[in-house]
């Protein structure tokens, strides 16, 4: 049908401008009942904001290496600050390439990395080899700037082999179960130890599994490999986490693995994709998870994209209430009015009142000692690393960023070198020795794993194991023959003398028990009683009393 200009202009003009009119139930509700549902619907609002507040980050990636040296990827520090990034708590990887030293004069195989780096801790398992396998756990254990504490918690760190590991999951109370691993492409060896991390939870909740498996399970032909892992992982009752959820428009394939095919003019001819990373646990904790993404942090030089998960985790109270329930000595303090007050605990208390007030510890800040010209160096080769040119023409420009990244890391060792020989110096100017060889260690290279706290289950079946080892087992064989013939003990109440010189063997530094009394103590209320020097006062009342309960104790045993 053909118009005239005019019937168009004048067609223009009479209708209004296009704004679409959503016609619903509630546009046809009075007025009262509006008022009566936005009231709800605000509620519901505030409350799911509310519950999103306490959400944590959870993610897994395969970083292709997490060594600090000449590919200058910042190893450890580059990582963590990848983390930091992309805002994720908790941060499991693999294919870190973390190895032991070759000479190791204590003979404990610790392996080399960094343990503690801007508030994010690090633990990790021994490689096959510098250039494959290994995996590692990272995951803040302090506060942010303007922030509290983090509402996560790892416990019960176990390693199984060189390519898996496992730990408790702590999030607002909840415990939950998680196993890394890494199967190299070549080999299934490392399933065995899959399966035993697997058997380890087996009479609790089923767990995470987060893997670069290094096949696709969603390949339409599957090879044998592929058919082999997906029966190991069917029969453990897990599956994939990513495909519940919608990728945006970027990730929308889903593979987590890339690489880049060129032309000869510089071009991409194709990009090769493959699903080989994992997020996966049973699919009876699907609710746990309020998102799964695909994230490519700018930082780390890989080829392999971070599946980043949003768990729902409750407040920081029910975090702080399972923590103080681990801090309660399991044996309850007597006072007074106990039923089971003797003279000896009295005698005790009144001891443990001439103990000064502890000191309150100030928390160590852990400082960046790596440069910004540094960082910037390693984000910079990243970047040109991760770009769309060719291979061959930002070749020379990479060779050159690690050459300059290997010799700012040097200019940043040594500075951080002078920095902690002038502290430790200082210290001992101050007669200081405790603060010095505290700095020391701080600036050591060889430094093990700190222990991992247990849980609960690791407790009891320590104490089972235990007092099985200590318990009486009467001889059922002969008696060995001695040959010193059999004396008296003086069990007779020891003398001051002798208690004198009990205290003088103790070894000092040692960690105290439960009511902070440690060998210092003991040993300064020796020296006040008789002083060392004439116009030194007198103090002998906390050594008397620690004479009294120790002839008391020995009277009444």
């Amino acid at each position: 049908m053909n118009l005239s200009p005019l019937f168009r202009c004048r067609s223009l003009q009479t209708l209004p401008l296009y704004q679409p009119i959503r016609v619903t139930g509630s546009s046809l509700m009075p007025p009262q009942q509006k008022t009566r549902l936005q009231e709800p619907l605000s509620e519901q609002r505030a409350q799911n904001k509310l519950a999103k507040a306490f959400d944590e980050s959870f993610a897994f990636q395969n970083t292709r290496t997490a060594r600090a040296g000449p590919d200058g990827d910042g190893g450890v520090y580059s990582v963590i600050d990848s983390a930091i990034e992309t805002k994720v708590n908790t941060l499991n990887i693999a294919s870190t390439g973390l190895t032991a030293l070759d000479f190791d004069p204590y003979e404990q195989g610790h392996c080399v990395h960094t343990r503690l780096y801007k508030g994010y801790r690090v633990a990790a398992t021994v490689a096959n080899s510098k250039h494959q396998g290994g995996v590692a756990v990272i995951w803040r254990v302090e506060a942010n700037k303007g922030q509290g504490k983090p509402n996560i918690d790892i416990e019960s760190f176990q390693r199984h082999g060189p390519n898996c590991l496992s730990y408790h999951y702590l999030h607002g109370g909840e415990r939950q179960p998680v196993i890394v691993a890494y199967l190299l492409p070549d080999t299934l060896e490392d399933l065995h130890h899959v399966q035993a991390a697997f058997d380890r939870f087996k009479n609790r909740c089923p767990p995470f599994l987060c893997a670069d498996l290094n096949v696709d399970l969603y390949a339409p032909v599957p090879d044998l490999r592929t058919r082999q892992v997906a029966d190991f992982l069917a029969a453990n009752d897990i599956e994939d986490m990513l495909q519940h959820f919608h990728s945006r428009r970027r990730f929308q394939h889903q593979k987590t693995w890339y690489q880049k095919r060129y032309n000869p003019d510089g071009t991409i001819n194709r990009i090769l994709r493959s699903r080989t990373d994992y997020i996966m646990t049973s699919p009876t904790l699907h609710h746990y998870f309020r998102n799964v993404q695909l994230v490519d942090p700018r930082i780390v030089n890989t080829d392999h994209y971070m599946i980043k998960a949003i768990i729902k985790t409750a407040p920081m109270k029910a975090q702080r209430k399972y923590l103080q329930g681990r801090k309660k000595f399991p044996l309850a303090p007597i006072t007074p009015n106990s039923p089971t007050f003797t003279p000896a605990d009295q005698l005790f208390l009144e001891l443990k009142s001439y103990m000064p007030r502890p000191k309150q510890r100030q928390p160590h800040l852990w400082a960046d000692w790596l440069s910004t010209h540094t960082k910037q160096l390693i984000r910079k080769r990243s970047q040109l690393a991760k770009s769309n040119t060719h291979k061959k023409d930002n070749r020379p420009e990479l060779r050159r960023l690690s050459r300059e990244i290997v010799q700012s890391i040097k200019e940043d060792t040594k500075r951080r070198t002078e920095r902690a020989a002038a502290e430790i110096e200082a210290c001992l100017e101050d007669q200081d020795l405790q603060g010095a060889w505290f700095k020391t260690n701080l600036w050591l290279k060889h430094r093990g794993d700190k222990a991992f706290r247990p849980s609960f289950e690791d407790m009891t079946r320590l104490t089972d194991e235990m007092e099985d080892m200590h318990k009486r087992v009467d001889p059922q064989e002969e008696e060995i023959p001695t040959l010193i013939a059999p004396y008296d003990i003086d069990d007779s109440v020891p003398t001051e003398d002798e208690i004198t010189l009990a205290v003088k063997r103790l070894k000092s530094g040692k960690s105290p028990g439960a009511s902070k009394m440690t060998v210092a103590h003991l040993k300064k209320w020796y020296r006040q009683a008789p002083p060392l020097k004439e116009e030194d006062i007198p103090q002998p009342e906390a050594w008397n009393k620690l004479v009294e309960l120790v002839r008391h104790t020995w009277e009444h045993s």
